[in-house]
């Protein structure tokens, strides 16, 4: 039950039945889902207002100012948002909303929390010592007589303990959305939904005037439709991820007419966008987006409809194949073979082969990179990420960290398959959160987008989208309706 939903009526009779006894077991069971409801209900609504409230601001802070690498004044705000998602938390019923969730959901909640306070914890110079991958951290700390020292797991405490303030972050907001009315759930989305027009809006005028307006980082792609993200790639994700959130929102309405109209329009916005952002992936997830989207509305389209969308996109791309982003943009899928990311996942290898058990610690690919790096290829500027999230992840958190996906990733499959069969009025919002988190796990492939707070919202709300269950959709998407 839902914890916006008013209290049941039903009569549950927990003494003997007549003529027999309940069973122990059955008894238990029963208690139990009486304790679920109570416990739901003791949330006062003021109470779950502000924590809707929280949940939104908390979106709004990691959006505006999770587009770069956060920095100490990025992270003390995500720290301070992080305070105010826990004391949330502590006003609503979570335990219960989590424990419903698969095991293997759980845990891999837990260790997204866990695993980077875990590698910032000192240890004493008798373990760190036999730990492996810690030879060179030997020999550079005995210069300075600091061998025997206590140290941390990580290399870089530092940086793994900014890692672990957006992991927390990230963790109590997917926990407060869980508490979270489907009303409510609703406004975070359409609140993501307007953050994401606003980046369209500022975009647009770094465009038109060549990167020297509304450019809020110096080491930015200046030029390109990035909004508040330093990174055209992560701001071109975040435009495709939208296109589900909005097909969820519209179908989600209590009168859903004019569905097909309104989310055509606002991917016609989107996908103009996503060439101004000159990124390849993002181009990719677009059509990609529009066109897992579009089999929701296969069998309601009539062939004229089919004939006018295929005539206003031609114009479309004859429009814009006559601007020179387009010839930018696209002159850049010849060179996928001289991309650099290779070339770092080459030089990463021995870093990965000498870390791979425990990890170096979360954040510190950066450091660790440049001391093994090739002269030859040393340049001004430096490599930031692997770009390419799986053998980073298990570089900086070792098999706990491959560990911890893996759960997340058999725990939202079996609690999707769940939602999925319970019936038709879950599928649209459990379609378009599969979709969301299906772009994420392929552009991490190719770049780090989980490395960004900024893209973290997007991934929560399509994490609940899957999970929770309970948030259905008023129109005939994912099947016809019903006459009469």
């Amino acid at each position: 039950m839902n914890a916006a939903q008013g209290p049941s009526r039903t009569r549950i009779r927990v003494g003997p039945k007549k003529g027999g006894h309940r069973s122990p077991k059955k008894l238990a069971t029963l208690l139990r889902g009486v304790g679920f409801r109570n416990r739901e209900l003791r949330s006062p609504l003021s109470q779950r207002s502000g924590a809707s409230l929280v949940a939104m601001l908390a979106v709004a802070a990691l959006m505006i100012f999770g587009g770069p690498i956060p920095g100490i004044g990025a992270t003390s705000l995500f720290a301070v948002t992080g305070l105010a998602l826990l004391s949330a938390l502590v006003g609503v019923d979570w335990r219960t909303a989590l424990r419903v969730q698969p095991r293997a959901m759980r845990f891999g909640l837990t260790g997204i929390a866990l695993l980077p306070l875990v590698q910032i914890v000192p240890l004493p110079p008798s373990l760190w010592h036999i730990l492996p991958g810690q030879e060179l951290r030997i020999r550079i700390l005995a210069l300075t007589g600091q061998a025997d020292s206590w140290q941390p797991l990580s290399v870089t405490p530092l940086f793994t303990a900014a890692a672990a303030v957006v992991s927390i972050v990230f963790v109590a907001l997917v926990l407060l959305l869980l508490t979270l009315s489907a009303r409510e759930v609703r406004r975070v989305a359409w609140l993501i939904v307007a953050l994401v027009t606003l980046n369209i809006l500022i975009g647009l005028v770094q465009v038109a005037s060549g990167g020297q307006m509304l450019q809020f980082y110096a080491a930015s792609d200046h030029g390109a439709l990035i909004g508040f993200f330093a990174n055209k790639n992560h701001a071109a994700l975040v435009l495709a991820a939208s296109l589900p959130i909005v097909a969820y929102l519209l179908g989600s309405r209590e009168h859903p007419e004019g569905t097909r109209t309104w989310l055509g329009l606002f991917a016609s916005i989107v996908l103009v966008a996503l060439v101004t952002t000159n990124s390849r992936a993002g181009i990719g997830f677009g059509i990609t987006a529009v066109l897992l989207l579009g089999t929701l509305y296969i069998r309601a389209v009539r062939p004229i409809h089919i004939i006018t969308i295929a005539a206003l996109a031609l114009i479309g791309v004859l429009v814009i194949s006559t601007t020179s982003a387009f010839e930018q943009v696209f002159s850049r899928f010849n060179d996928v073979d001289e991309d650099l990311r290779w070339q770092f996942l080459r030089t990463s290898q021995p870093l990965i082969e000498r870390y791979w058990l425990l990890g170096s610690g979360i954040g510190s690919f950066s450091t660790l990179y440049m001391v093994s790096e090739n002269l030859a290829w040393v340049k001004p500027t430096f490599v930031n990420q692997l770009h390419n999230e799986y053998p980073q992840l298990l570089l900086e958190a070792g098999i706990p960290g491959v560990a911890m996906l893996i759960a997340l990733i058999t725990g939202l499959i079996q609690r999707g398959m769940r939602v999925w069969f319970d019936g038709a009025d879950y599928r649209l919002p459990l379609f378009c959160g599969a979709i969301i988190l299906m772009l994420i796990a392929v552009h991490s492939g190719v770049d780090y987008p989980l490395r960004r707070p900024a893209v973290l919202p997007i991934l929560a709300l399509a994490m609940i989208l899957v999970i929770r269950g309970d948030l259905t959709a008023s129109t005939g998407l994912v099947r016809r309706r019903r006459k009469g």
